[in-house]
């Protein structure tokens, strides 16, 4: 069995109380298997004594929250549409992570000999280090 995983970057990095919703889909490269459970690890681990989250009062890690919206919806027929999503394609509660936490990877070998991950992490790059970014397994 393979994972496939979607990074959903939050659109409103800004003010969190609101609009959970991702436009952007970032599929990772389904074969680099030790970045893919790496990032897996990271999602069920919190740093509450990582320097940048104390000061800032920030979780790392968490649950996507109720309502968030991307375009990995299901309609009735089975297609993809926008819609709600907080499950993943394992049917699983989905997570999100802080940009600065997979930066981390940015230097990874399954990050840098692949041109759709690296610019994934290109993408990644440019986004505050703040904004959450779900994880859509599948």
């Amino acid at each position: 069995m393979s994972l496939d995983l979607t990074l959903l970057p939050y659109n409103s990095p800004l003010n969190e109380s609101v609009h959970f919703f991702s436009h952007t889909l970032l599929p990772l490269q389904a074969n680099c298997r030790d970045l893919m459970e790496a990032i897996q690890q990271l999602s069920w681990k919190d740093y509450p004594n990582s320097v940048d989250f104390i000061t800032e009062g920030l979780k790392a890690t968490g649950n996507v929250e109720k309502g968030f919206t991307c375009f990995l919806a299901k309609d009735k027929e089975g297609e993809y549409s926008y819609g709600e999503v907080t499950k993943d394609g394992y049917s699983e509660q989905m997570r999100w992570v802080r940009v600065s936490e997979l930066l981390k990877f940015n230097n990874h070998p399954s990050v840098e000999g692949n041109p759709k991950n690296k610019a994934a992490w290109g993408y990644l790059k440019a986004c505050p280090p703040n904004q959450k970014v779900a994880l859509y397994w599948s």
